[in-house]
């Protein structure tokens, strides 16, 4: 009689024919173009990375990711201001009244359903996604000005 093995051992470990070298996935180096040992290469890379409008304009948004950022955790926190009111009131015979009223205000939202939580989570991942990108747009740009140079 055939039964079925619910869950049967593979007869090939993968591993052995898909494993990743842990060597082949390294970081590159931020100043790879140094390892050419050419001064005029050097100055013109970190002259084209000072000077370029898409690594200012990536340094720009990472800064707008942190000020949201910081502006996502400061929201989860009790708010502490001052509230000022000024009110005139008419009465009959053209009299009127002035009232000024000055005092604390408190103000904090409960975070029930996690909503400033994830909106927190969510601003701090676009952060980091920021800071990635300024990476990316200075490997592109350093790798487009030593093509241009060789």
């Amino acid at each position: 009689m055939h039964t079925v093995t619910v869950s049967p051992e593979p007869t090939v470990s993968a591993e052995e024919f898909y494993s990743v070298d842990s060597s082949e996935a390294q970081p590159t180096n931020e100043s790879w173009w140094v390892s050419f040992d050419d001064a005029k290469l050097n100055r013109i890379i970190l002259s084209g990375l000072e000077n370029n409008y898409d690594v200012l304009q990536a340094v720009a948004r990472l800064a707008q990711a942190s000020a949201l950022s910081l502006q996502a955790r400061a929201d989860r926190l009790p708010q502490i201001g001052l509230a000022a009111d000024s009110e005139q009131i008419w009465r009959e015979g053209g009299e009127h009244e002035n009232f000024t009223r000055i005092g604390p205000a408190f103000s904090w939202e409960v975070d029930a359903f996690n909503r400033l939580e994830s909106i927190a989570v969510a601003r701090q991942s676009e952060q980091s996604a920021r800071r990635d990108d300024i990476d990316a747009v200075r490997l592109r740009l350093s790798a487009e000005l030593a093509e241009a140079y060789f």
